[in-house]
């Protein structure tokens, strides 16, 4: 078979693959998030965001905030501890340990339950970049504001695509968003589990529990430097 392109035609020919390669690969970052869908962490670390970002009170949150992974709770000041629970269904069923929901006589358990699911900035999806943002707009101490940055940065690694490119349901997340009083949870009574048997866990579907903030709810918000930031 015959050449039939000219020499121009063949330069033509190769600028156009190399604008396209070029293009390609300017755009290849957007496409970082399919390839690495979120993990828990990232979620829980919205999850987390989301509760300081919705707080009157965001500064006495961010200190109270927990920043090691082997943590049992969110957020724990003295004896009031706050664990946040998040899924990306509307049963509210979540995963817990029962040194969680049921540690030491006289602490004070809270548990934070929303639903998160994927969503795009047009239709009002937040990702953990702009919670950081509306968290800072907020908040004056620079300390508070270096450690909200130290723990974010802690969670999310080297993963900028995960932090600036993955957009989560903020209207539904904050309609969704209850608080629970951890003895209301269901969990299993201690005196029914053989000493031998330890870090026991469970999932409970927490459906029809009353939020506490409601009027008619038991717990004392106010009695709380901690549980008073979600009133």
């Amino acid at each position: 078979m015959y050449d039939l392109m000219t020499p121009t035609m063949r330069r033509n020919q190769y600028q156009t693959s190399k604008d396209t390669y070029t293009e390609f690969g300017h755009s290849a970052p957007l496409f970082k998030p399919l390839e690495n869908p979120p993990n828990t962490k990232i979620q829980s670390l919205w999850a987390d965001l989301l509760v300081i970002e919705q707080s009157p009170q965001p500064e006495i949150l961010i200190n109270a905030w927990q920043s090691t992974p082997s943590s049992k709770y969110d957020f724990s000041l003295g004896r009031d501890k706050i664990v946040v629970k998040c899924t990306p269904t509307e049963d509210r069923i979540h995963g817990f340990s029962l040194d969680q929901l049921r540690p030491s006589v006289k602490s004070n358990i809270l548990v934070a339950s929303t639903v998160i699911r994927e969503s795009d900035p047009c239709t009002g999806g937040l990702s953990l970049k702009d919670l950081y943002a509306r968290i800072r707009s907020h908040v004056s101490a620079a300390d508070s504001m270096l450690r909200l940055y130290q723990i974010i940065s802690q969670v999310v690694g080297t993963d900028v695509a995960q932090y600036e490119g993955l957009f989560f349901d903020y209207p539904s997340a904050v309609d969704y968003l209850e608080f629970y009083d951890g003895d209301d949870v269901p969990a299993i009574d201690r005196n029914c589990i053989p000493a031998q048997i330890s870090d026991l866990s469970f999932s409970c579907n927490l459906s029809g529990l009353v939020d506490v903030r409601k009027g008619d709810a038991s717990r004392n918000l106010k009695a709380s430097s901690l549980f008073r930031c979600l009133v």
